[in-house]
């Protein structure tokens, strides 16, 4: 829409303007926030996968959390599994 059309539509061009402009501003400011937040998130997760940051205490905790939560329930999961499809099919 030009300015034109603008003034062609009662609005005056100078107001136009500002409002279009007013709107950019605020579109800037959140893409720079999204951007600030994004680069932040992104450098935590990228330090913390990082082993040789972590402690030996914190990698060992760390290691029997995900073979309690993670490896250990697969028998259970798997028997499951195997009851659940035996009993679709029969």
């Amino acid at each position: 829409m030009s300015a034109n059309s603008a003034t062609a539509l009662g609005v005056s061009g100078s107001i136009f303007k500002r409002v279009v402009g007013g709107l950019g501003g605020w579109v800037w400011r959140q893409w720079r926030e999204l951007h600030h937040a994004a680069a932040v998130i992104g450098t935590v997760l990228w330090v913390g996968v990082q082993p040789r940051y972590w402690a030996r205490p914190v990698r060992r905790a760390f290691l029997r959390q995900v073979l309690v939560i993670g490896i250990e329930p697969l028998w259970f999961v798997g028997a499951v599994a195997v009851f659940v499809g035996i009993s679709v099919v029969v």
